[in-house]
This record gives C-alpha cells, structure tokens and sequence, in this order.
C-alpha cells in the first residue's frame, strides 16, 4: 500500500463524519419544511398528495435512521483508525496523525499546534505514514489466521 493509499484509508473517517453533516442539514431543512406546511383550514377536500407535514415526518424518521447508521459506521472507524495511530511508537508522529485524521486539521494549523515549521510536518508526515502498516483496512478472517496442516 503507497503512502497516497494510506492517507486515503485514514480520511475515510473525515469522509464519513461530513457525510453525517451533511444528512443533519438535510434533517434539518426536512424540520423546518414541516413546520413551515399550512394545515387545511377550509374544511374543503383536497387531492391527497400524501406531501406536506406526514412526507416531511417522514423523511425525517428516514433520515434519522441513516444518520445513526453513519455514527455507528463513523465510532468504528474511529477506533480503528486510532488504533492504527497508536501503533507508531513516536508520539511526536501519533499527536500529527490524530490532529490530521482525527480532528481534521489543516497542516498549517497542524504547524502552528506543535511548534514546527510547515515544511518540517509535511517532511515527518511522510515518515508516519512509512511507518504505518502496509495493510491497512484489511481484516484478518479466520482462514488467514489458521494454521494449515
């Protein structure tokens, strides 16, 4: 696994948590499209849509379902991808790591936080990820783990 492939496997979970942001907006324009829809007041039949307020409730349950599938799928992947972190005796290099993979951080921020120079966290990231398995992501199954006679 290249270096390019490590970093894409670690932003997996910056994909998923802003996947997850972007469901909660989603609910969140749902929630207010439902307040927003005007009961009938007329007393006067209308077509049944089956829009309005109970579409809305709707996708909003649906959504609500998604969403908690994502944080399941996201607090796997974070402890995952921590553990990865962890495996690398540097702490100087563990600390990088987590503030790019983990809290999402920008390398200048990153820079700033730990006292380096831009160029010098770029330098020690690819150390890192050197140091990081080369199989990344893959689960061992138990035909890879049992001993054949």
């Amino acid at each position: 696994m290249t270096n390019q492939e490590k970093k894409e496997y670690l932003l997996g979970y910056q994909y998923l948590n802003q996947r997850i942001n972007r469901l909660l907006l989603e609910q969140q324009q749902w929630r207010e499209l439902a307040t927003r829809v005007s009961p009938n007041l007329s007393g006067m039949p209308r077509g049944g849509g089956g829009g309005g307020t109970q579409g809305a409730i709707s996708k909003i349950v649906d959504l609500e379902t998604e969403i908690n599938a994502e944080i399941d799928k996201l607090v796997e992947k974070r402890k995952e991808i921590e553990g990865i972190i962890r495996a690398v005796e540097d702490s100087t290099l563990q600390t990088l790591l987590e503030y790019r993979y983990i809290n999402g951080k920008k390398w200048e921020e990153i820079a700033l936080m730990m006292g380096y120079d831009y160029r010098y966290i770029l330098k020690i990231h690819g150390k890192a990820l050197s140091l990081l398995p080369s199989d990344l992501g893959k689960k061992k199954t138990l035909k890879d783990t049992r001993r054949h006679p």
